[in-house]
């Protein structure tokens, strides 16, 4: 007989064994009351704002650092996240500081409906 089997067993199952019966399940604790829009709200980044908002500024360093390729070729977007640091290094304090209240604007209340429906 296989007493390594037997013994296993009774420390999982049998009641009194070595393990004390049945294992119990384990709690599943709750969550605190979140609303549900909170819970599935996206949260913004530095970066998610300035593709919305400087898009003109990227498609025109992405078109002269792929040589102006169609978009959405595997040139162009070769060159698509380069050309977003690029405009990301480009910013003016100014262009930052509004950059960051609409991050916790976007944040709070949501994009605009143009962001999101692109």
């Amino acid at each position: 007989m296989n007493f390594k089997k037997i013994r296993g067993w009774f420390v999982n199952y049998a009641n009194g064994g070595y393990g004390g019966g049945k294992p119990k399940k384990q709690q599943v604790k709750k969550l605190d009351k979140v609303k549900k829009s909170d819970k599935f709200m996206k949260t913004y980044t530095r970066r998610d704002i300035i593709v919305a908002e400087y898009e003109d500024r990227i498609k025109d360093d992405i078109s002269k650092l792929s040589g102006g390729a169609k978009q959405g070729s595997k040139q162009w977007l070769k060159c698509y996240s380069t050309a977003i640091n690029n405009v990301v290094e480009a910013l003016t304090p100014a262009e930052y500081e509004l950059v960051d209240d609409k991050i916790e604007e976007w944040n709070s209340i949501g994009p605009p409906t143009s962001v999101k429906a692109a």
